[in-house]
């Protein structure tokens, strides 16, 4: 029988929650003891000794993450690339793939900027059209995506979850317009991955990345990305490095450049030398998330904001994100009721050592595996009672 899910195993690991009521992982998640215990012995072996950067050493703490991601992502190794952002692995398709004048994206209007840029390079650059996905109150349907896929269309591009409201979008739904098109599809899941349980196969996606620094606790610097065997096959390689190829485990043919080979798993898009001491805290990061479990870090997480969105109606207070099935996340967002000034809420919950953020004239709140109820209670109790809705 599984041991029931308890926050507080975990609250150890996070000695800020002794003074703050810390909801604002969609911003920045902690690193946990053990991401520090094992990050700085990397740094102290660095400075005490022989550093451990060999081929050997740096290999086996690659595999440590990608075997730990895979496990996260019901994915295999060989679909794991480490990388040093999400703007990195955002990069992959638009960088692997031929353009021509004409050719179309699409995207959410009201997408991330790490999501729209790349896109718009390719407009600069190539006369690729941005065709947009428009918004419809913080949200967008199956329908909208569809009413603009044409014979032209070559990448859909756009985020799991806002970063604004938490809305998820229908990913699922949209490879399935995707596959037999032939369009690619990438996903920028920063606001998703270590929070929420996620199949990455299942979800159809040609890729799919998320920096370590949020949902992840896992810091700067290390980033995942899920590349589907059909980008690994079709994709040339974007930015190429001598870590992606064969001779990376082989330097006595590294200045072979006539019969260069790069790897055909994931590995063939990481084109630089990694970030050793933040991928040592990485592994015990996603070793206590994977301890804890997808489905259960979810179901804890959704409980606590099921409490805090009853609390906040009761208040008078408007919940602004997507709550129904398909469409909720780990964010909350919420409207203050009229005439409280939002900015100065928000001051107010920082003073009171209660975290989260202002997005977009909204109060936003994203907790974690060890938060509790009492940080809910933490909250509630500073927020100004409004009219009862």
């Amino acid at each position: 029988m599984a041991t029931p899910f308890d926050p507080l195993t975990y609250r150890a690991e996070f000695p800020l929650a002794q003074d703050w009521a810390y909801l604002n992982h969609a911003g920045t998640g902690p690193v946990p003891r053990s991401h520090v215990v094992a990050a700085g012995a990397f740094v102290a072996a660095m400075n005490e000794g022989k550093p451990p950067t060999s081929l050997p050493d740096s290999a086996a703490v690659a595999a440590a993450i990608r075997d730990r991601a895979a496990r996260l992502l019901s994915c295999t190794a060989a679909d794991i690339a480490v990388l040093t952002s999400t703007t990195e692995a955002l990069g992959v398709i638009p960088l692997g793939l031929d353009w021509d004048e004409g050719d179309e994206v699409i995207t959410y209007a009201r997408d991330y900027p790490s999501v729209v840029y790349a896109l718009q390079r390719l407009e600069r650059l190539y006369g690729v059209v941005i065709r947009w996905i428009p918004d419809c109150g913080g949200r967008f349907d199956l329908a909208d995506v569809a009413a603009l896929i044409g014979p032209r269309t070559k990448l859909i591009a756009l985020s799991l979850v806002s970063f604004a409201n938490g809305f998820r979008a229908p990913i699922e739904e949209i490879s399935v317009l995707c596959r037999p098109r032939g369009i690619w599809l990438s996903v920028d899941a920063i606001q998703g991955m270590g929070a929420i349980k996620l199949d990455a196969p299942a979800l159809g996606a040609d890729l799919l990345a998320a920096h370590g620094y949020k949902h992840l606790l896992s810091g700067y610097g290390v980033a995942l990305a899920y590349i589907s065997p059909r980008a690994r096959a079709e994709l040339a390689v974007g930015l190429p490095g001598w870590e992606g190829t064969e001779s990376y485990t082989d330097p006595t043919s590294m200045l072979d450049h006539a019969h260069v080979r790069f790897t055909t798993d994931a590995r063939r898009f990481e084109p630089a030398v990694p970030n050793f001491a933040g991928m040592h805290g990485t592994v015990a990061s996603l070793d206590m998330l994977l301890h804890a479990g997808p489905e259960a870090i979810e179901r804890h997480i959704f409980g606590l904001l099921d409490a805090m969105a009853r609390e906040l109606a009761a208040r008078g207070y408007l919940v602004a994100s997507p709550t129904g099935p398909g469409e909720r996340s780990s964010l909350l967002s919420f409207r203050t009721p009229p005439g409280l000034d939002v900015a100065a809420l928000a001051r107010t919950l920082t003073e009171a050592k209660v975290t989260c953020s202002l997005r977009e004239g909204m109060i936003r709140i994203s907790p974690h595996l060890y938060n509790t109820q009492a940080d809910v209670a933490r909250l509630i109790e500073h927020l100004p009672a409004g009219r009862a809705a």
